[in-house]
């Protein structure tokens, strides 16, 4: 017969701060992490998790060198697909949520320069163009909700501003909007 198991719960407390402690302390855990999210190849069925750790890097000290903008502008250039859904994806899962300080200069500038490094990825593709501005509603339907104020409504605010100059870059906007209406 087996006995039950009897633990200490300081001595199991005191075992369980030591491990965390070792595992965020830990450089190889560290860059075995990075280097996973760094290498991971194709995305498109994993975006949903990888927003989940971006949104989780504030609160990680595993994550805590971890650089968002240059992670996220990754994804952009390795995805194999190029396609319109990705891009699409991409900036659903990264770009609508309130995780950028709107009201804190450095990330008010990352969160812009990401929005232009994700148009420069179609905007000279006027088929690739087209099929995200028919879809314009959809990028924006996370932000109505959005409190007067709120990072998120800052983050719109830029976002509408910026698609606003993408079109106006494309000459007659007429061309790309009235065939389609």
């Amino acid at each position: 017969m087996e006995r039950p198991l009897i633990t200490n719960d300081q001595c199991t407390n005191d075992l369980e701060e030591i491990i965390s402690l070792e595992i965020r302390s830990n450089t190889q855990v560290k860059n075995k992490i990075h280097d996973y999210l760094y290498n991971l190849g194709e995305i498109t069925d994993h975006v949903e998790s990888l927003r989940t750790i971006i949104n989780f890097v504030p609160h990680s000290s595993l994550l805590r060198n971890f650089d968002r903008q240059h992670f996220l502008l990754n994804l952009l250039k390795n995805d194999p697909s190029q396609s319109s859904h990705f891009y699409i994806e991409w900036f659903l899962c990264f770009m609508t949520n309130d995780n950028f300080l709107m009201n804190d200069d450095n990330e008010r500038r990352e969160y812009q320069n990401l929005i232009k490094e994700w148009t420069s990825y179609f905007e000279h593709d006027q088929s690739k163009l087209h099929l995200i501005m028919t879809r314009i509603d959809a990028l924006l339907e996370p932000f109505m909700s959005a409190q007067t104020g709120s990072n998120q409504e800052k983050c719109r605010e830029l976002f509408v501003h910026h698609m606003i100059d993408i079109c106006f870059k494309q000459g007659k906007i007429s061309v790309h909007i009235v065939p389609h209406v």
